[in-house]
């Protein structure tokens, strides 16, 4: 439809021109008929590049490979990267089309801590016939029946407490019977594994209590560092707008109750 829509402009802005003599046509004819066209032009590349532009939502581990138009994707590597003020995941994916060359193309999500927020830093492939683009999505549940984490879910507006554990840390079992209190108070508990598992993780909260109503997996500790934790357990309050407000390095006790509660509601 766009395309004709097009055409059917650009057949048009020569209508002025229809049964004229060419050389007596004024200059302002020959200015109203080439900007028309080019609007012709114009509709012709919105339409072209919404007509043949292809998308692909793909969940992938390393070693698999999935295809977008008439290239084959292969995810060979994901790592932790540190920058001069994010900690970022990095991918490395060899893009094939054909029967040519594999490119390597290495799109990153960038984790910033204050503001907590999320960034996409594209890896573009440039070929004759159009362009490849390549970025790194949220991750994964990492928990049967559990919310996945994401920048996005620390910017709604409501403070929440973050809480970086592990199921091998023996002080984090601890503080659980304390983050309980906390949810039943109706705080909303967002938990960052480190270095662990989804099968120690679902064990860990199975045997002390599940106090989390967001879990995030942190294998390499780019979101600990990013939020500028030293150790497990830590917690944080932060905002509505993602920026972490207090800091509490240790064990939650009971007697830190008082002070969450205070930090969460002078964050609304």
């Amino acid at each position: 439809l766009g395309l004709a829509v097009a055409a059917l402009v650009a057949v048009g802005s020569f209508s002025p021109l229809w049964k004229r003599n060419l050389r007596r046509t004024p200059l302002f004819t020959w200015g109203m008929v080439l900007a028309h066209f080019g609007c012709a032009v114009s509709i012709a590349g919105i339409a072209a590049d919404s007509a043949f532009t292809q998308e692909s939502l793909t969940a992938m581990q390393v070693g698999e490979t999935t295809h977008v138009g008439p290239f084959s994707v292969t995810l060979t590597d994901v790592h932790d990267k540190l920058g001069p003020n994010y900690a970022a995941l990095a991918a490395e994916l060899d893009v094939r089309k054909g029967n040519g060359a594999p490119v390597r193309m290495t799109p990153e999500l960038h984790q910033f801590t204050d503001p907590v927020m999320q960034t996409n830093e594209a890896a573009i492939g440039t070929f004759w016939n159009g362009q490849l683009y390549l970025v790194l999505g949220d991750q994964a549940a990492v928990v049967p029946g559990k919310n996945a984490i994401a920048a996005i879910d620390f910017k709604d507006g409501k403070p929440k407490l973050l809480n970086v554990f592990a199921s091998w840390c023996i002080p984090c079992v601890a503080e659980i019977p304390v983050l309980m209190q906390l949810k039943a108070r109706g705080v909303d508990i967002t938990g960052v594994a480190i270095h662990d598992s989804p099968e120690q993780l679902q064990q860990f909260l199975a045997q002390n209590g599940d106090p989390y109503s967001w879990i995030g997996l942190d294998m390499g500790g780019r979101a600990q560092i990013s939020f500028g934790s030293a150790g497990v357990p830590e917690t944080f309050v932060v905002d509505g707008k993602g920026k972490i407000v207090h800091q509490h390095i240790g064990v939650v006790t009971e007697g830190d109750i008082p002070v969450i509660m205070a930090k969460l509601q002078g964050a609304l």
